[in-house]
């Protein structure tokens, strides 16, 4: 009796083996190789992967580089290849359906890929539309869905940036405490001031330092940084009490808009300080890209598979065959996108040596080979789409203000087609306007009463404030109303008026005296046209063109009187 608990609790130790090296470990059935490779493939991506994907899945999560592959596999559009819907249950004409929604938001990020990339490029403008089509609580579930990433971006950016330091140092991401100092101590004496060296650089190397000591501090755990700044702490708490006081007096739906806002803010920062993280790592002392740990916890995850799940197989199993390469799938989607951004060529030899090879073999299925090859051109096609992916996003972001530009010249153009119809009330009082002119009635026989009054849309025509003037002829109705109809027409009408009469006026210039002039007070006429002499005055009047009337004129005022011995 007394053996027996002891008989099982050796059976629940069962699970115990011992590895080539003698240690003993949890004997894995598969799961537990596959937890690894989801917890490492986010910090294998960073450390090791082409800087500008490492930023890119910083921000964007790992669906970046996870969905491409989903994509390919269950022959999705373009446009719908970043984005979860299409991935989850409720897409019954994918081949493959691996995932529901709910657990690739777990695995891959809060949000998709194609919903950060359009929330870092949007404008101001275009967030003010998209609040404005929104309800209150969609704005409210956005700004929580945001809030909710942004916790996993902040960590992953403190990763990005320690690789950055690194990169300053010269040293690989996994350089240790004692790597770091040695290095700092060499290029400060290098650097410093003092000894001929850069100061910006020696500066630079102060921050790079500086950040290193932050972040081991902030992975070491927050005890430390609770005694070292209880006042900070203290007063970071009161700031945000604040904050949270001043937004909860605003309404509730400027509440909220203002928080997708300062959210939407936020985002456009986290991708900001990505991208200097990755300008940093492609600087002077960039080191080249490090593909062998991804490669490596592949061929771990391929083996300890093909040993625990493969090998079990029975021969010619269709249907199990599978289902294991779905449940490898499954398990194995990150690392597999993982190492082929490392190394694709590495990746597609690993799989069809290791893994497609044994299960073919295994199953003697031409249907399961169809599925192997279409795995290795999915897992091929995975960098070329996600650098694509990165391209498109650079690209809408710098046109951000071309298109606030375009959308402002429309309403631009909408405004003046408005003002020419004659309506000067703006956007919204020309909706308003369209909204309540079908249910007004048409007025009655008014233009009988004067034919010649404009009508400016419904408006009724005002009082003729020429009524009492006597005209020789009376006015014609159609110019009239043509003119006040249209303000341009009418302004354009008023210019013509005037060219012709400066024109009629250019005619009557005259390039000679006039024959017929003779005064008793004139003199001598200049030959150019500019003067006449007065014989009282004895000096010359300047004329001007051999016009006579300013000759005259002086006649009227200074000599009204003719004088003596003048007739």
């Amino acid at each position: 009796m007394g053996a027996e608990p002891t008989e099982a609790k050796g059976m629940e130790q069962e699970p115990m083996a011992k590895e080539p090296g003698g240690e003993l470990m949890i004997f894995d059935d598969g799961s537990m190789t596959a937890d690894k490779a989801q917890s490492s493939a986010m910090s294998l991506v960073i450390n090791y992967a082409d800087p500008a994907v490492a930023a890119g899945t910083a921000v964007l999560g790992l669906g970046l580089v996870v969905l491409p592959l989903l994509s390919k596999l269950n022959k999705l559009q373009d446009e719908e290849t970043f984005r979860y819907p299409p991935h989850g249950e409720t897409n019954p004409k994918q081949p493959l359906r691996l995932f529901t929604e709910s657990e690739l938001r777990q695995r891959l990020g809060t949000l998709d890929a194609d919903c950060v990339a359009k929330e870092i490029a949007m404008s101001t403008e275009e967030l003010d539309e998209h609040m404005e089509a929104c309800g209150m609580e969609e704005t409210d579930d956005e700004v929580g869905r945001i809030q909710k990433w942004r916790d996993s971006v902040n960590a992953n950016l403190r990763s990005l940036q320690k690789r950055s330091a690194l990169a300053f140092l010269g040293l690989p991401p996994d350089s240790g405490q004692n790597d770091i100092n040695a290095m700092y101590k060499k290029m400060a004496l290098e650097l410093h001031p003092d000894k001929g060296g850069d100061p910006e650089k020696f500066q630079e190397l102060q921050e790079m330092k500086e950040r290193l000591t932050e972040i081991e501090k902030e992975e070491g755990g927050d005890d430390k940084k609770d005694v070292d700044d209880p006042e900070e702490e203290e007063a970071k708490k009161q700031k945000e009490k604040e904050e949270e006081e001043e937004k909860n007096r605003l309404p509730p739906n400027e509440r909220i808009k203002k928080l997708r806002m300062d959210v939407h803010d936020n985002t456009v920062r986290l991708w900001e300080k990505a991208k200097k993280s990755r300008d940093e790592i492609v600087g002077e002392k960039a080191l080249k890209v490090n593909a062998q740990p991804a490669l490596n916890i592949l061929r771990l995850f391929v083996d300890r598979f093909v040993t625990n799940e493969i090998k079990t197989l029975r021969h010619d199993d269709t249907k199990g065959a599978e289902a294991k390469l779905r449940k490898f799938l499954k398990q194995g989607a990150e690392i597999l996108c993982v190492a082929a951004l490392a190394d694709v060529q590495g990746t597609l030899s690993t799989l069809a040596m290791h893994f497609n090879y044994r299960l073919i073999a295994r199953s003697g299925s031409p249907e399961i080979k169809t599925k192997c090859a279409s795995l290795l051109e999915a897992v091929g096609e995975v960098p070329a789409t996600v650098e694509r992916f990165l391209q498109k996003m650079e690209a809408d972001l710098s046109e951000q203000k071309d298109r606030d530009k375009r959308r402002k010249e429309q309403r631009a153009a909408e405004q003046r087609r408005r003002e020419e119809r004659g309506d000067y009330s703006g956007e919204k009082g020309e909706e308003g306007k369209d909204s309540k002119e079908p249910d007004k009635p048409k007025p009655k026989a008014e233009p009988a009463k004067a034919p010649g009054y404009p009508r400016l849309g419904h408006q009724k025509p005002k009082s003729d404030p020429f009524a009492d003037f006597d005209f020789k002829e009376p006015p014609k109705a159609k110019p009239a109303a043509k003119s006040a109809t249209k303000p341009s027409e009418a302004l354009a009408e008023k210019k013509e008026d005037d060219r012709t009469q400066i024109q009629a006026a250019v005619k009557q210039k005259r390039t000679t005296w006039d024959a017929s002039f003779d005064h008793p007070y004139a003199g001598a006429l200049k030959s150019n046209g500019t003067g006449i002499y007065c014989r009282p005055c004895q000096r010359w009047i300047v004329t001007y063109e051999f016009s006579t009337e300013v000759f005259l004129t002086h006649v009227e005022r200074v000599h009204p009187k003719p004088p003596p011995g003048w007739s």
